[in-house]
């Protein structure tokens, strides 16, 4: 129950507090990758470089007026420019095609040469592959086709069909007599009168066999060749901020509250009417009694909501690091990393790509650097370990350490 109340009693005190003393909590926002001031035709300039994820945006950088050097800069204008990098690989494709014939010749004539691609971010154009032409029957059909034979018997001495075989066998398929012709091959004078005594026999035979053909065709080829594919690494933003000189009051001028009076002053001054009396105790000052009652309560609301506060969310937060890599000369934000105080340990191998260097850099926001003091953080890269103890110095304030791997020393 106790777990419930406090963070409930905790989150009203500190709606109340931020009511009465106007704090705002906000997001910290990434560290400048470069700083520079300048004065150009005699006006004082800040320009801020970030170099950041593509999750950040313009908004969060730009910052609430401020001073410096005696001149109040204020938010100019933010130039924005993508930094792109270039990917490439070998991409193929198939591309299928219906055919009546099986010649490849005729066959690739029908394919077109060159094919447009566009997948996962990667464009280019891919070119046909006539070695990798694959033609494959699409469908068969069926039908009788007729077979005819012809066979001749000689020497019969009689035109009689039992001479005759009534079937034959051609390429294992039966064919069936049909027809026979007689032709007289030898006579004889029998008398006045010729007559046959030898005869040939002309036979004709036929029959059908099933045979299977192709109807199509389906022919498949490969087009391959190089895509790219841009993608945008991190954002370069450089923000500008115009000064303006801060004028100083000089002493001749009159303060902005003027409100000199004291207790006595107000006792000799002031003369009350009949009115005007009414019965405080001897020696109290109603008109300074309710704003000290008051300046105290808010104090003390204050200073509830802040112990609660500190107890509540800030002693539950997690320390972090954030983590950089050291990239063209500059410190490149790469993440930050949860530390538990269990088990203290960067593996920087999480980055992956991202890492350019051997160089790394790690800050503590001074909340994590105030847990964490004292400590020793270890950081793996690579097949390398290195660790460092926390010495924070400073009760307020980031604390930084760096690391450049492959050289034993931090």
């Amino acid at each position: 129950m106790k777990q419930k109340i406090y963070p409930a009693i905790c989150g009203i005190i500190l709606l109340f507090m931020f009511s009465f003393i106007g704090i705002t909590v906000q997001a910290a926002a990434p560290t400048p990758a470069d700083v520079e001031r300048k004065t150009v035709s005699g006006v004082e300039y800040i320009v801020k470089t970030f170099s950041v994820s593509t999750d950040i945006t313009a908004d969060m950088l730009v910052e609430n007026d401020f001073e410096s050097g005696g001149y109040k800069f204020a938010h100019t204008k933010t130039d924005r420019k993508e930094n792109v990098s270039e990917l490439s690989k070998e991409a193929a494709k198939t591309a299928t095609l219906s055919t009546t014939t099986n010649t490849a010749a005729a066959i690739l004539k029908q394919f077109t040469p060159n094919m447009s691609y566009s997948e996962d971010g990667y464009f280019g154009t891919l070119t046909l592959d006539t070695a990798s032409l694959i033609t494959q029957p699409s469908g068969y059909r069926a039908r009788n086709i007729p077979i005819y034979r012809t066979r001749e018997y000689k020497g019969l001495l009689y035109n009689d069909p039992s001479y005759v075989s009534q079937s034959i066998t051609v390429s294992g398929i039966t064919l069936s007599l049909k027809n026979i012709e007689w032709v007289v091959t030898a006579t004889a004078l029998a008398g006045d009168s010729l007559v046959p005594t030898e005869y040939k026999a002309v036979a004709q035979y036929s029959g059908s066999q099933r045979v299977t053909y192709v109807t199509g065709y389906t022919s498949t080829v490969q087009y391959t060749g190089i895509v790219t594919k841009k993608t945008i690494e991190s954002i370069t933003y450089i923000v500008t901020y115009t000064g303006t000189l801060v004028q100083i009051p000089t002493t001749t001028e009159p303060p902005a509250t003027t409100i000199t009076a004291t207790t006595a002053e107000i006792v000799t001054t002031i003369e009350p009417t009949s009115e005007d009396i009414v019965a405080v105790p001897s020696g109290s000052n109603t008109s300074f009694i309710f704003p000290a009652a008051l300046i105290l309560s808010l104090l003390a609301f204050a200073g509830t909501g802040f112990i609660l506060y500190r107890k509540f969310i800030v002693g539950n937060k997690q320390a972090e690091a954030s983590v950089y890599n050291l990239i063209d000369k500059k410190y490149i934000l790469l993440g930050k990393t949860p530390l538990d105080t269990a088990d203290l340990v960067i593996d920087l191998n999480q980055y992956g790509d991202s890492i350019k260097s051997n160089s790394f850099g790690f800050v503590l926001d001074s909340h994590s650097a105030e847990i964490l003091n004292d400590s020793n953080i270890t950081v793996k890269y690579n097949g390398e370990t290195l660790s460092h103890t926390v010495q924070k110095v400073k009760k307020s304030g980031e604390y930084r350490f760096w690391f450049t791997f492959g050289t034993g020393l931090d």
